[in-house]
């Protein structure tokens, strides 16, 4: 378990993160804000290895007071595709479609 604070500003005061020791994946996420009071809890709902590394195939972010939640699931996840480093310059993740 590793518990964080923000430097800066940001939606939530603290974060506590479960981390698998196997794979070094974060299972799950608490966001608290300045009083401690549960904001939103992060899961990852399903976990496998593709091409060899470890993969979250799906995730849920729930909101502790709405009671709403949002889930993402991925059904195709390929890794080491050809792509070149240039795609992942700041200029070129800018670019207008």
């Amino acid at each position: 378990m590793v518990k964080s604070v923000p430097k800066d500003r940001a939606e939530f005061a603290s974060k506590t993160a479960w981390v698998r020791k196997d794979s070094f994946v974060i299972v799950q996420e608490k966001y608290y804000d300045k009083q401690g009071k549960l904001l939103k809890t992060y899961t990852a709902d399903k976990l496998e290895k593709v091409q060899g590394l470890w993969t979250i195939r799906q995730q849920t972010m729930k909101n502790a007071a709405t009671g709403g939640q949002t889930v993402v699931t991925w059904n195709s996840v390929k890794y080491n595709t050809g792509l070149g480093e240039d795609v992942f310059t700041e200029r070129y993740l800018k670019r207008s479609p």
